[in-house]
């Protein structure tokens, strides 16, 4: 059986930049397995599976990474709210739509507008509100990031896990120099993951391998310091092809 997949590039008006993506508009008859093979081989940080609606919503969206199966992600959900619509799989083009896609993390909706000067513009709501997990010891994060403990900021918050249906553990670093150095240690974050990482409050359940390292500069001038060495892309278009 053939199916169709657009590639997109989230972030950006050009293609070959920005954040890639792989979205598969009608994923019908594909298993779990199969859809991570496609991942794997794909390679992108992630690859949406789209597929008709369970809950009466819009429409279902499972995102792989070449790894794992993610319960919510940003870029994701953008390109392929864009996708759908671009190619005409949301019916017919109008200049505002609302949709709402159903995924593990729960119902993520997503308006799409075409700005005032022609641009197009997305914004998602998050499948749940802000939770916070388990405070971890300096210690144990300055092994899995190779730092010191003087390059870790606590006056503001301890290394902490949070979540807005995808966990990231947040950590705050004394410098630029210091986010540069950072280096994830194998080991050390799978003996986050085999420890569940016990949560308090609302935040439930176990993170998913697909977890992902946060990392926050102290000050503004900092964070412009930084995107002047290095331009990430972090807001603008979509380009799909």
């Amino acid at each position: 059986m053939k199916y169709r997949y657009f590639i997109c590039d989230v972030f950006t008006p050009r293609p070959f930049s920005g954040n890639q993506l792989a979205v598969f508009p009608e994923a019908e008859g594909l298993n779990e397995v199969q859809m991570q093979q496609i991942a794997r081989e794909f390679n992108f940080s992630e690859t949406a599976f789209v597929f008709p609606p369970e809950q009466g919503q819009t429409r279902k969206v499972r995102i792989f990474t070449p790894t794992s199966e993610l319960p919510f992600a940003g870029h994701p959900n953008l390109g392929t709210a864009f996708s759908l619509y671009l190619n005409g799989y949301l019916g017919e083009k109008q200049d505002s739509i609302r949709i709402v896609f159903e995924e593990k993390a729960g119902l993520v909706p997503v308006s799409i507008d075409l700005a005032k000067n022609g641009d197009w513009f997305l914004e998602l709501e998050s499948p749940e509100p802000l939770s916070l997990g388990e405070e971890l010891s300096v210690e144990s994060v300055c092994q899995a990031l190779s730092l010191s403990a003087e390059e870790i900021e606590i006056q503001k918050h301890h290394p902490r896990v949070a979540s807005v249906g995808l966990p990231f553990l947040m950590v705050e670093v004394r410098s630029i120099e210091a986010l540069q150095k950072a280096r994830s240690v194998v080991d050390f974050s799978k003996q986050f993951h085999a420890q569940g990482l016990r949560k308090k409050g609302n935040f439930p359940g176990k993170l998913p391998r697909g977890w992902k390292w946060g990392a926050q500069a102290l000050s503004s001038q900092e964070q412009k310091r930084l995107r002047e060495k290095q331009r990430k892309p972090g807001l603008g278009g979509i380009a799909c092809r």
